[in-house]
């Protein structure tokens, strides 16, 4: 429950690069009107995850990739999968 001495003030909308996140925050402010806590929609929680996920994929990689000593190709590494009886392909129907 927010208490009485709290008001809620509605915040702006942002747009982020191509892939537009339209957000509508709403802003809990204490007594003296400093924001405390921000509220977003379901949608709008969801779509920054999904965001802060990418980001987070796009950064494993470049470190990858800056960190690599070689890459191998995907039939170099399903070659080797075979040999050491990983994984058996299936006889097509």
């Amino acid at each position: 429950m927010i208490p009485a001495a709290v008001k809620l003030y509605r915040g702006y909308d942002y747009a982020m690069d191509n892939d537009a996140i339209t957000l509508d925050p709403k802003y809990v402010v204490d007594a003296e009107g400093r924001r405390n806590s921000v509220l977003l929609t379901v949608a709008e929680f969801d779509a920054l995850l999904e965001r802060l996920e990418e980001l987070e994929d796009a950064l494993e990689f470049d470190e990858a990739v800056r960190t690599s000593t070689g890459f191998r190709s995907l039939a170099e590494v399903g070659d080797e999968l075979k040999r050491e009886g990983r994984i058996q392909l299936q006889p097509a129907d």
